[in-house]
Formats: structure tokens, sequence, C-alpha cells
């Protein structure tokens, strides 16, 4: 996604989602066996994965699988994190008769050590609260989803962000753990989340790099064998590839103390441009000169082409996606280093004798009206074409989502039947400190309750729940009774029940040092095992604190919306994410095509300082125009509308188109330099087409985005340039061509 520099509070979100709690959280469904035997998975899965502390942090399967061990440093503050309780006597006699019933049906280990510190159970209560009590229905102790078919848990990944190969070691290990421990095949296995649906997608990038690898190599080995008879041209054309790829990968490494996917997905294709300059070094050589001297005839136009390329792809450096400004460098530093090692070293290395151009002739002459008709035509095809799409350009985030759409609707259903908080509906508040932002999210919390009430959503969830503000706790503290208020009801409650009159007085005292407690602070929640969970809702961002407030199963998004609208203040405090990374893509979409626009009227101007001509400039311009046509023309052709990948394609577009028609336009009376030109241009057309084709059909929509428009922007830029260069070939051979 890009940045939302504008938007502090959504970038903060982002960035939250992207790397926080939320996204290192997996949540895992066990189907296909007796209730009985899923429960029993579901414990025994749980219990194994616990004692790999190195990988997971926390697994939870039922409202009450939390350690209460590692909870007891809140344990005194009770009082102070839930609403007041009713402390007359009627309500603590009623009370403690419950706890009879309690002790006598067995109710467990929880009651019984808490009857005489905590007979109102009210630190169980609070924990309750905050772990989804009214989530998924328990049976046999664990979590069923609402039909009872399946179990359910929650995985917490020991990581402070989402880190791959973290996340994929977690989803091995829970896929071997319950492997050893399912005793029949029937049972399945489901994982979703954000880490997991990252990791399949990193596995499908990669996988189709090297399907494209594997592709690009037979390539070349029969385009070298039958266009310059030689496997040790080859082998040299690898130079300044691999320089480039070493060169390209430190630098960004360096830079950006990472690589991203999209680099790794779309920048070596990219540097398969760097495979042009040799390509134009060998298809030049000749038997009577030296391979420098070869080089230098076509240096001008080879520097030109490939700075053009350079600067059209430095566009991206700074627009806002991290993964598109790595891109920028990554190329940028991979052409460069490609270009200069074809300058300066691969001469030196090449043997004319050892390689062999199979040159041919195609003789097009053209006249200047035939010229004008077939630019007429190509210019006005591919524009009719854009002008019958219905929808031009891409508006849904979906359509370029690596997720497949089965995955994501997995997610969605178990994010149901867990009752975990909606991921794309937010209520954010900032402040900038903690105790105004948490104010903030009592108000909001309070106000969202009257959804609640009319059924609209079944839960709200606040990190003030977890952490109350100050003020709040102070409030809290005021409504508790003295001792002797407390003593004088019990003493009455406990009339007629077969309790001893010394048994709470640790309950007593207890609740009198709570009147006198300092609040509980941020650093006191985030040294306890609620820290995850805190800061999945409030967190820092800069030199603000933000809170998020999330709804669970909204019902009816139509009464959600209409109830927003009615509630101006708490609408200006929610975000849905969806909505709001389209109108960023949106926003990005019109910025990267006003770039390639300022990049095309830049090359456009020093083109004409180039050849000092504005009708030569004017025929050079014509086919990378007709090119970036056909490009933008062949999604919507093919039935997909356009956005900002597409856009981003038509840079590469450029470049090439630029290449070709710099060459197929150069000023020569020399036919067999000719010859060459058309010689080294068809060979890199077809291959930088052959390739982008092949990554038009990648499942990943935004490689094929960038495959279809640079394979069909490509061969239309070799075409056109092909027809409306300036000179003719013809099949004369100078006497020293065998």
């Amino acid at each position: 996604m890009p940045d939302a520099n504008h938007d502090s509070q959504l970038q903060a979100l982002m960035s939250e989602v992207q790397n926080g709690p939320v996204a290192t959280t997996l949540m895992l469904r066990l189907s296909g066996a007796k209730d009985s035997e899923l429960a029993r998975l579901s414990t025994q899965l749980r219990q194994s994965l616990l004692l790999q502390s190195d990988v997971f942090q926390n697994v939870r399967n039922s409202n009450t699988s939390f350690d209460l061990n590692a909870l007891n440093p809140l344990f005194p503050y009770r009082y102070l994190l839930i609403d007041s309780l009713n402390w007359n006597q009627q309500a603590l006699k009623e009370m403690l008769e419950q706890r009879l019933v309690d002790l006598r049906s067995g109710a467990g280990a929880i009651t019984g050590n808490f009857i005489t510190n905590d007979p109102q159970l009210s630190f169980m209560k609070y924990l309750h609260k905050l772990f989804n009590s009214e989530g998924p229905i328990e049976k046999h102790g664990v979590w069923f989803d609402k039909e009872k078919q399946s179990v359910l848990l929650l995985v917490s990944v020991s990581s402070d962000s989402l880190d791959l190969d973290v996340m994929q070691r977690a989803e091995d290990d829970i896929r071997q753990t319950f492997s050893s421990l399912a005793q029949t095949s029937s049972i399945q296995l489901e994982i979703s989340g954000p880490g997991v649906m990252a990791v399949h997608v990193r596995s499908t990038i990669e996988q189709v790099i090297n399907n494209l690898s594997m592709f690009m190599i037979i390539l070349l080995i029969i385009v070298f064998a039958i266009a310059y008879r030689s496997m040790y041209a080859l082998l040299l054309a690898g130079i300044p590839l691999l320089s480039a790829v070493t060169v390209s990968l430190v630098a960004t490494q360096a830079i950006f103390h990472e690589v991203h996917g999209i680099v790794l997905a779309f920048g070596v294709t990219l540097l398969g441009v760097c495979l042009d300059y040799p390509l134009h070094l060998f298809s030049h050589l000749r038997s009577n000169e030296s391979p420098s001297l070869s080089l230098n005839r076509i240096w001008p136009t080879l520097l030109l082409s490939g700075a053009s390329t350079i600067i059209a792809y430095m566009a991206l450096f700074g627009s806002g996606f991290n993964g598109l400004s790595q891109l920028a460098v990554f190329a940028a530093c991979g052409l460069t280093t490609a270009l200069l090692v074809t300058r300066y070293i691969l001469p030196y290395w090449v043997s004319p004798a050892r390689v062999n151009p199979r040159l041919f002739a195609l003789n097009i002459g053209l006249s200047p009206g035939k010229k004008i008709f077939i630019v007429i035509l190509l210019l006005c095809m591919p524009v009719l074409i854009m002008l019958q799409s219905d929808n031009f350009w891409e508006t849904s985030i979906d359509a370029i989502s690596p997720i497949p759409a089965s995955a994501r609707d997995n997610d969605r259903k178990l994010r149901h039947d867990l009752n975990a908080p909606e991921v794309s509906h937010v209520f954010v508040q900032s402040g900038e400190s903690i105790e105004k932002t948490l104010q903030s999210s009592e108000y909001i919390s309070r106000q969202l309750r009257e959804l609640q009430d009319l059924g609209i959503i079944s839960s709200v969830w606040s990190p003030s729940q977890i952490l109350p503000s100050v003020q709040q706790q102070r409030h809290r503290q005021q409504l508790l009774p003295t001792k002797q208020e407390l003593s004088s009801n019990l003493e009455g409650a406990l009339s007629g029940l077969p309790y001893r009159q010394t048994a709470f007085e640790p309950w007593l005292e207890s609740v009198a040092t709570s009147r006198t407690l300092s609040p509980l602070e941020y650093d006191d929640i985030a040294s306890t095992p609620l820290a995850n969970l805190l800061k999945q809702g409030l967190f820092q961002y800069g030199n603000m604190w933000i809170s998020t407030i999330r709804v669970s199963d909204i019902r009816s998004i139509a009464e959600f919306n209409d109830w927003l609208d009615l509630n101006p203040k708490i609408k200006e405090s929610h975000i849905e994410i969806k909505q709001a990374t389209e109108h960023l893509l949106t926003e990005y979409r019109i910025s990267t095509f006003e770039r390639f626009l300022g990049i095309f009227l830049l090359l456009s101007i020093i083109i004409v300082f180039w050849s000092r001509s504005i009708t030569r400039a004017l025929w050079i311009m014509l086919p990378v125009t007709i090119g970036l046509l056909s490009g933008l023309a062949m999604p919507i052709l093919l039935g997909a509308a356009i956005n900002v990948f597409h856009l981003l394609a038509l840079l590469l577009v450029l470049g090439m188109g630029l290449d070709y028609s710099l060459f197929f336009n150069r000023t020569t009376d020399n036919i067999l330099e000719r010859k060459q030109h058309l010689h080294a241009i068809s060979i890199s057309a077809l291959t930088t087409s052959a390739a982008f084709s092949v990554l038009a059909f990648s499942p990943v929509p935004v490689m094929a985005a960038m495959g279809q428009t640079v394979a069909s922007g490509v061969l239309m830029c070799f075409i056109s340039a092909l027809l409306l260069s300036s000179s003719t070939i013809t099949n004369d051979y100078p006497d020293y061509i065998k």
C-alpha cells in the first residue's frame, strides 16, 4: 500500500495492521470428526504448541485458556478494571448463595481458589469480557463454531512484526504437530490470517519467478543458437546481467534494509533489458574492426536509450509505495551497471571470430502517405478499444489483491465464527497522551453500545476494556464501599449461610486496599500476557497515541451506515480501511499518471534536442506513443480495467520503445549497419515480449497486469518503429559478410 502521508491516523492504522499483533495472529479450524474427538485434539494441539515458546506466544481455544498465574499482578486492581458492582446486603447474599451452588456442583478450581479473595469473581468477569465471552460457543471446554461442527483456535506467533520466515515456520510447525496428533486422516486443518496468506503469496511469486527464469534460459539458448550461432555469446551476455542483479540487490538491501517481493517479481524481469546492451554489441560486430570500435559507433544512441529507461524508472523513487521506490533503485542501479559493464569491460572479452550474427533483411519501403495512414490506424485502434470500456479505471482493491478470493472468503468465515473484530471497520482516536486517548475511546465505546442494543452489531471492543483511563479508575474507586460498610453488609449477608465469619477477611482487606491504590498505567499491562491484546488497540505512532475501537459481526451494513449518519461525531472517527485504501490507490494512480506524463514530456524534449529536429523527434516518438496506447488497450481487450500497476508498466514500454525507435531512425547510409540494427532490436523485442507474455498469465494480479501491458506495448513499439522508420533496408550484402 502507498503511504498515507496526508492522514497520520490512517498511516498509523495501516502500519499497525501490517506489522502489529493483528498481523501475527493465526486462526485455526479443525473439522471432520466427532465433537469429542475434535475437542480432544484441540486441547492436545494447544498444549503441544505452547511447549514451543520460541515460536508461539499464546494459544487460545476457550474463554478460560489463559495463564492466571501470569496475570496475578493485575489481581489487586480488579475493582479499578470493571464497572461498579452492587454492594448492598441483598446482592451480597445472592452472590454468596451462588458460590455455594458452584462449590457443591464442582464448578472448578477457579471458583475454589478465588472464593475467599474474590467471591464476586470480579477478576474472572474482567478476563471473560476481554476474551470474547460473546464469542464462539463452548462445548467440551473448547471453542466450537456456531454449527458445532468444527473447533476453533487463536494462535499468537512470537514475532514483533510480520516476518514471513517466522510465519512460515509457525505454519509448518502447526501442520506437523497436527499431523502427529490427528488419529484419522478425515480430520482437516484450516489455517488463516494475514501471515499465512502473505507466506502463500510469497511462495506463488517465487514459483512464478522460477518458471519465468527457466523459460528465459531455454528461450535465450534457442535465440543465441539461431541468431548468433554461438553459446559463447550467451555466456558473455550473462556478465552484464549478473553484474546488474548483484549490484541492484546489494544497493537495494543497503538503502532499504530489505528487498520487497515486487522487486523480485518484476525487477529481475526488468533487468532482462540489460541483455539488450550486449545484444547491440554482438549484432554490430564486424570482422574488420575491433569490438571497442564497433561499440563506439552506436554508443551515443545506446547511451541515450539506456539513460531514458533509467530516468523513466527513477520517477518511481519517493512515489509512496515502498516496494516501488525499491524497484526504482533496483532498476536504476542494475541498468547503469549493465550499461557500464557493456561499455568498458565486455568489448575486451569479445572475440568477433566466435560471434557470427545471422543477419537478415526486411525490405519495407513505405511512402510518406502510407506511413501517415499507418500512424492514424495504429493510434486509433487502441483508442477505440479504450473508449468501448465502461469501467476504464480499476477502483476496487480486491482486483489487485494477490490473495485469492477463496482465501479471503475463508478468512472472513473464520473471523465471523470466532466473533473476531471486523478488520475493515475501525473507530480511531488519537491524542498527545495515553490518558486523553483512553478517555476518547471510552466515550466512543459508550456511544457504540447503542448499535449493540439495536442488534446491528454483536459486540464492541475497546482498549479501555483492558486499561481504563485514570479518570475512570478514580471514579470506580470512589464507588467502592468502606471497610466498615462492607463488613456490616457482609455480616447480614452471611446470616443463615454455612460460611465462617472470618472466611472473607482477605476480601475485606483487598476492597479496602483498592480504595487507595494508584491507578494502573500502560507499562503495568505491557508486562503481562495482555500486552499484545492491548497493543492491538493502543499504540504510539510518532508523538501521538492511537487507539482503535472495533465492532464485531455487523449484521446490516446499511443500518450501520445509517446510524453513523445520525451520529456525525462518531462518524468522524470511523475509518473503513478498504474504502480508505481504495481512495489512496486512486490518489496514487492520479499521481502516477501525472509522473508518467511528466517523464514522457521530459524525454520528448531530450529527443528534440538530441535529434535537432522537431519533425524527426516526432517520428521517433510516434512508435513509442503507439506502443504506450497499445499497452493500455490490451488489458481492456482482455476484460480488465486499468490499475496503477498497468501505468507503472508503461515506464518499461517507454524505455524499450525509445530504444527501438532511436536505433531504427538512426542516421546512416551503411546498409550493413541498418541490418545490424534490425538484428539486435528484433531479438530484444522477441525475448522481451515472450518473457512478459508468460508473466501476463501469472496468478498474481500485479504481475499479470505488468505482463499484459509490457508484452503488447513492446511488441507494438517494435512493429510501428520498423514500419515508420526513416530508412529502408535492402538485400545487398558487403563482401566481408559471410
